[in-house]
């Protein structure tokens, strides 16, 4: 946790925590969604159930636990409960076991997630999306998740 802390992650979450809390209150009315990497992994998948993967850690990783207290929701994981069947890797070092899920769509208001999936990719490799082949820009993967609204 020092070390997650220490990063600039967890800084830039605080910066726009009365932000999104404020959004998050206002959801009955307007929905809200929010995305992208935050460079770290997920509370959800630290926990009772998956601490064999982590050396028998259970971590409330502060930037997926904050969003989660304010009533956002991880649509990957709504779709895919067990993150020992479906860890939705999207970041990953090749030649080392190091492979995390720290990429994420959130949401909360009248929106129901219907498929959601998540990507893994490497920086310049090739990869096919929607029958094309491109060379891949990033080095993390992403998720793409579908909602239907309520």
């Amino acid at each position: 946790m020092a070390w997650e802390a220490e990063g600039k992650r967890t800084e830039m979450i605080k910066k726009v925590l009365p932000y999104l809390k404020k959004y998050a209150a206002k959801t009955d009315s307007v929905t809200m969604v929010i995305g992208g990497d935050m460079n770290s992994p997920s509370h959800l998948d630290w926990n009772e159930e998956t601490k064999s993967n982590h050396n028998g850690l259970i971590v409330p990783w502060y930037a997926t636990k904050v969003l989660d207290d304010i009533g956002l929701v991880d649509s990957y994981r709504e779709m895919h409960p067990n993150p020992n069947w479906h860890p939705g890797i999207t970041w990953d070092t090749k030649d080392a076991v190091d492979s995390h899920r720290i990429d994420y769509i959130f949401y909360k208001g009248k929106l129901k997630p219907t498929e959601s999936q998540s990507y893994m990719a490497f920086f310049g490799e090739p990869i096919h999306i929607n029958g094309k082949e491109i060379i891949y820009p990033s080095d993390h993967g992403f998720v793409v998740t579908e909602f239907e609204l309520e």
